[in-house]
């Protein structure tokens, strides 16, 4: 590793910790807030303006309330105790009557019950000629109804931009509703009682025949009692029926368990399974004990070969439980299916014994049984008809009683001002919409748009130095960007460089000879196009300089000066390194001068195995002897962000110049970067800021002079006249 330089008064940074390194920053969201204060501030005012100006300019409506009164009243006391006490509970026929609310039979009486005179109140001028549809469209909108919660009270709703018209469409509307209801009420009672009267009359002749019935096959028979041996083979059928009934379930339940084991084991991965299905306790601890032997084997796959004495005597043990585990299997299979004939034999025994039985009861008393289904038969009628009568007299007393329990409360007046459009709820909405964009907004547009691309982002938010920024050089040749410097092609942004070269100058601690690394984020930020012309910059001021190629993966110097890309380090590398005798002259390294007092040391080659190659011994003693030739030396090394490559060069470096391309890194992932590369030892000169943009917004993003200035003032320096000495 070559010798650091600092000067005596420097102290070396202590490394942060991890705990110190991704540890939150208030003043990170300070920061964030602030920079994104005024866009945040424009859209709150704008939003907010047209969010208001919508609600404000909305036409004035008017509301009118009428209120229903619902009570379980005279009729549904005298319904209690039928159908469930259905009619009992207020809470369900409140229910009841909202749904009667909104059928469209409803809505057509109230539309057919206004005069052409209140037409004319509800829709205006236009109300003669309106179609059916579209009056009814008008009436469905404008009115409303919903319940009071905690109370019996319906409320109706009328909206229109007449307060008359309000009024009258809710009062109405509960009129029409009172009435629809009674009318329901009146045609529903008046159906039921039809209906239960022509049941009755049914049930009571089914009652009398098979009353008669009854009485003729006793007479023919001569039962007068039924016998207590009877009841005695009735009762033994009964267990008998039991006993039958739960030896099948039990044989239902064998053969499901024994169909599912025998499912498991077709699919050959199931023992732990099987156990737990037939209850064999010595396979469920055989299965465990084989899954953590095949647990144990994955893990030491990692470890060890095949062939090592723990696996081996894994795969033997595996085997053993294996072949263990099979017979275990078999033992609980067959025990299984030893239930299973078991409970077939106990079924059939059980229903031979109850076939024999019900003979038995079909041959003692065959006519005591047809007694007793004329007997039930009769019961059942007369039962049916007793509760049906009864049915039938509360529907006839409630037929009498009041039509509806439903009562106008309290009648809708005009309202004296308009509900809508509402001030205080237009200013609360416009405070929320404000506070949600102030506080939303910036860190919305961090999360999406932060990206890197001007001084602030740089210092504020990356807390670290900007030390150069260089324009967009889009109008230059690309084949001559990478000589700038000493072309002169763009004063302007060759003027860029002296600048970047001065800055750079001033702000490091460590004077020549040095090693300076060159890295950036991503690919495509401009890395190796900044370290060519910076290098010239070193040239022009009299400095030794070196320009490596250290980008392996994609080298790019060799064509940034014409040159072919068939010597240097690779090829060295493979050639076997040898140090010896003038490495300018190493035909392998190929070391050659790119323009006059820059020297090109190319890449050699292409490798995706660059970080091998860098851990080759030979390189630590090459870049040593190259340090001792040249007064700086600079790596070109792929993005931080993407290949470790630029970390192991740290190691042979002095100080770091990391570039960022505008508009192009997020910042989150520019910030975690940094910070692993200022946990090395390099020192950390700032950031370069590239392809800063050169139109008229551009210097809003410059900290100094922008590049359109520079370019002028370069333009006006060349055409003045210079007066001789």
């Amino acid at each position: 590793m070559p010798d650091k330089k600092d000067p005596p008064a420097s102290k070396p940074k202590p490394r942060p910790d991890a705990a110190t390194a991704f540890s939150f920053d208030w003043r990170h969201l300070l920061v964030v807030f602030r920079s994104h204060l005024p866009v945040a501030l424009a859209i709150t005012a704008v939003v907010c303006t047209l969010v208001a100006w919508q609600q404000m300019r909305q036409p004035k409506l008017y509301e009118a309330r009428a209120t229903l009164n619902v009570d379980r009243g005279e009729r549904s006391h005298s319904l209690e105790g039928i159908d469930g006490n259905f009619y009992s509970s207020n809470e369900v026929l409140i229910a009841t009557l909202l749904e009667q609310l909104r059928t469209m039979d409803l809505l057509k009486r109230v539309v057919q019950s206004f005069s052409p005179a209140e037409r004319l109140v509800i829709a205006g001028d236009s109300a003669p000629h309106l179609p059916a549809a579209e009056f009814e469209r008008i009436v469905r909108h404008a009115i409303t109804f919903h319940r009071t919660a905690g109370t019996a009270l319906i409320v109706v709703s009328g909206v229109s931009e007449r307060p008359q018209a309000a009024a009258l469409l809710a009062n109405r509307f509960a009129e029409q509703a009172i009435e629809y209801v009674a009318d329901r009420s009146r045609s529903s009672t008046d159906a039921s009682l039809v209906f239960l009267r022509g049941q009755a009359e049914d049930l009571r002749k089914k009652s009398e025949t098979a009353e008669r019935a009854l009485q003729a096959y006793r007479t023919k028979y001569n039962l007068v009692s039924l016998d207590a041996n009877q009841n005695i083979i009735v009762d033994n059928l009964k267990s008998l029926n039991a006993s039958a009934t739960a030896a099948r379930v039990a044989r239902v339940g064998i053969e499901a368990r024994l169909d599912q084991a025998q499912t498991v084991l077709k699919r050959g991965d199931g023992a732990a399974e099987i156990a737990a299905i037939t209850g064999a306790d010595t396979l469920g601890d055989i299965a465990r004990r084989l899954a953590d032997l095949k647990g144990k084997r994955a893990v030491m796959s990692e470890r060890y070969g095949r062939r090592h004495p723990l696996m081996e005597e894994n795969e033997r043990a595996i085997e053993a439980l294996q072949k263990l585990e099979d017979q275990e299997v078999a033992t609980a299979m067959a025990a299984l299916a030893d239930q299973r004939d078991k409970a077939r034999a106990e079924e059939r025994q059980l229903d031979l014994q109850r076939a024999k039985a019900e003979q038995d009861a079909l041959n003692l008393d065959q006519r005591a049984v047809e007694y007793n289904i004329l007997r039930s038969t009769m019961e059942t009628h007369k039962a049916t008809y007793a509760q049906l009568l009864a049915r039938l007299n509360d529907a006839t007393i409630s037929s009498q009683l009041a039509d509806t329990n439903m009562r106008i409360s309290e009648l809708a007046t005009p309202p004296a001002a308009p509900f809508s459009p509402n001030l205080r709820k237009t200013a609360l909405v416009a405070l929320g919409l404000a506070l949600a964009i102030l506080i939303g907004y910036p860190f919305t547009a961090e999360m999406f748009f932060g990206r890197v691309r001007s001084s602030a982002d740089v210092e504020y938010h990356l807390s670290v130095d900007l030390i150069g920024e260089i324009g967009s050089v889009r109008g230059v040749d690309e084949r001559n960007r990478a000589k700038l410097v000493t072309s002169e092609e763009d004063e302007a942004a060759a003027e860029q460089f002296r600048a970047l070269y001065s800055q750079l100058t001033l702000t490091s601690k460590i004077d020549p000879p040095k090693s300076i690394l060159v890295t950036s984020t991503m690919p495509g930020e401009g890395k190796s196009f900044i370290a060519a012309n910076l290098a010239e910059c070193f040239v022009a001021h009299s400095r030794r300089t070196l320009l490596f190629d250290a980008d392996l993966r994609r080298p790019t110097q060799h064509r940034n000066f014409g040159m072919d890309n068939k010597s240097g380090v690779i090829r060295w590398l493979e050639s076997g390194g040898s140090g010896e005798g003038d490495l300018l002259k190493n035909p392998h390294l190929g070391i050659a001068e790119a323009v006059p007092g820059l020297y090109l040391l190319r890449a050699g080659g292409v490798s995706r195995k660059a970080t091998e190659l860098m851990d080759a011994p030979q390189l630590p003693a090459l870049l040593a002897a190259i340090q001792r030739q040249f007064d700086v030396v600079i790596f070109d090394t792929p993005p931080a962000g993407v290949f470790p490559d630029a970390l192991a060069f740290a190691k042979m470096c002095h100080e770091i110049v990391y570039i960022c391309r505008f508009n192009a890194a997020a910042r989150r992932a520019v910030h975690d970067i940094v910070s692993r590369l200022k946990q090395t030892e390099l020192e950390f000169t700032g950031i370069v800021l590239n392809a800063m943009p050169s139109g008229l917004g551009g210097s809003y993003y410059y900290r100094g002079y922008s590049y359109q200035q520079a370019k002028r003032y370069s333009k006006e320096y060349a055409t003045t006249p210079r007066s001789n000495p």
